[in-house]
């Protein structure tokens, strides 16, 4: 119906995608460097945390937020990311597997 151009077919000879195992040894490395740095993770945990929780409060409570309050909610949530994320001041890149 559509042509050679769109039909699927069972190729045995074609190698299998790498994009799995590209994927999970990229997941393996940021999850070294988030144990490794673990002080910027704590925090960012804990600013992550506070940061949920006050927009779930915020939101539940009866009370629209205004723009403002959605602003500070997504700031916040985003800074708690960047720490985790992060790595500590005193390790190299090196030492921090980045």
């Amino acid at each position: 119906m559509f042509g050679k151009r769109f039909r699927f077919t069972k190729n045995k000879n074609r190698k299998p995608v790498v994009l799995k195992e590209i994927t999970m040894k990229f997941i393996i490395k940021k999850l070294r460097s988030i144990v490794r740095n673990y002080t910027t993770t704590i925090m960012g945990v804990g600013i992550l945390l506070t940061a949920l929780g006050k927009a779930i409060t915020d939101t539940f409570s009866g009370d629209v937020p205004s723009m403002a309050e959605i602003g500070e909610h997504q700031a916040a949530i985003l800074a708690g990311v960047g720490l985790i994320l992060a790595r500590d001041a005193d390790k190299s890149s090196e030492d921090s597997g980045v």
